[in-house]
């Protein structure tokens, strides 16, 4: 059986959470569907809602792979979990601008926002 690398990596933890780099993807290169079905799951109507247009209408697999290229082509990706690193609980994005400035931004799937 070929054994395919995941496209997340430990990058650092705090006594809650673990935040996973996610690796750009290469042309053909399968992502752990995992990985995918988390993007969909956490990219609601409610949570895009005040992000640019490529955040929304992420409704499946195909379309989040999408998703995934697009951001990760144009920021560094930090998938948020759970300690035990069985949840994705949202993402950690950072670009860099032109003048050289990191821009950061985040966002938290909707079973995070509830009370």
């Amino acid at each position: 059986m070929k054994r395919t690398a995941s496209p997340l990596s430990l990058a650092f933890n705090t006594s809650r959470l673990a935040m996973l780099a996610v690796a750009p993807l290469s042309v053909g290169e399968p992502p752990a569907q995992a990985l995918l079905n988390a993007i969909v799951k956490i990219l609601t109507p409610t949570v895009t809602a005040s992000l640019p247009p490529y955040f929304s209408n992420v409704h499946s697999p195909s379309q989040a792979r999408v998703w995934l290229e697009k951001i990760t082509s144009d920021s560094e990706l930090l998938a948020i979990t759970t300690q035990d690193l069985h949840t994705i609980m949202g993402f950690i994005f950072i670009h860099e601008s032109d003048d050289g400035c990191a821009n950061l931004g985040y966002l938290l799937g909707e079973e995070c926002l509830a009370d």
